[in-house]
């Protein structure tokens, strides 16, 4: 039931692949678009989930005010977030990351300054990274009219190599944009979902709530309800996203998938990254 790998097959696949793009590029964007499709269609339970009870409360309650709507329903996010189909989604936001390790550990991505190949490869991954976000399904798990061919053709098309570049920062390595890139990929599908609560309100876990994130700041990345991609964003931007996935409020909702992601990078890093 989805992209499950064994960690000696897998690193002995990806050093075939290793040598040949198209069968890298193959492999990060077929992974990429099933974690966007799983990711999708379970956050879609969770907000009908929220809905149905919210409807139920509602119901009960039907001389609540609008004050009072409001917090209930952002109580029933946040609670929902934390057990049945929240726990499901942190779950797998945890395995796909550790397929994704698996696949950047395999393919020897992290050693980027040695030769022009490699720099080739990172430079592939690291573009997938950051436009995987905007690949994700729209509405109700539905693609659109993306297959892997497609895929491949948007986030590989203008890829070059850039050898002769090699002063990189410490944080531009493969297994940090890999793990950032499910970051903001489930970031990016919770706030499809309504999972950051109502921007009308706005709810305290939704960017709207505080005034340097929001329509008319500098700082506001986002666009038509939809977090940017990285590659979009300017520096005001960005430096806002990085501090809004920060806030303790924000891991209210955040918190249980971004904690299963960080696990997934670690326990594969255990597991997998031992030996050759």
């Amino acid at each position: 039931m989805g992209a499950k790998f064994n960690a000696q097959d897998t690193k002995s696949a990806m050093k075939w692949a290793f040598d040949d793009d198209e069968a890298f590029q193959t492999v990060a964007a077929a992974h990429g678009l099933y974690a966007a499709r799983m990711l999708d269609e379970l956050a879609g339970r969770i907000a009908g989930e929220v809905d149905a009870d919210f409807a139920e409360w509602r119901k009960s309650h039907p001389d609540a005010t609008r004050q009072q709507l409001d917090a209930k329903r952002q109580d029933i996010l946040e609670e929902r977030m934390s057990r049945s189909g929240g726990a499901a989604f942190s779950w797998a936001a945890g395995n796909l990351s550790r397929t994704t390790f698996v696949i950047t550990d395999a393919a020897n991505l992290s050693a980027i300054e040695a030769a022009k190949a490699e720099d080739a490869r990172f430079a592939a991954f690291k573009e997938m990274a950051e436009k995987v976000a905007g690949l994700a399904p729209g509405p109700q798990g539905k693609f659109m009219g993306l297959m892997v061919d497609k895929a491949k053709e948007a986030i590989f098309g203008k890829v070059k190599s850039s050898s002769e570049d090699k002063a990189r920062e410490g944080a531009d390595t493969a297994l940090e944009v890999s793990q950032g890139m499910f970051t903001d990929l489930t970031v990016a599908t919770m706030m499809r979902h309504g999972l950051f609560g109502d921007p009308a309100v706005p709810a305290k876990t939704h960017p709207y709530h505080y005034k340097d994130f929001s329509p008319g700041a500098d700082g506001h990345f986002m666009d038509d309800g939809k977090v940017l991609a990285r590659d979009e964003m300017n520096a005001d931007q960005l430096d806002s996203y990085k501090e809004w996935l920060g806030l303790s409020d924000v891991g209210r909702v955040l918190g249980r998938p971004g904690d299963a992601i960080e696990d997934g990078f670690d326990a594969a890093k255990n597991y997998y990254g031992r030996g050759s």
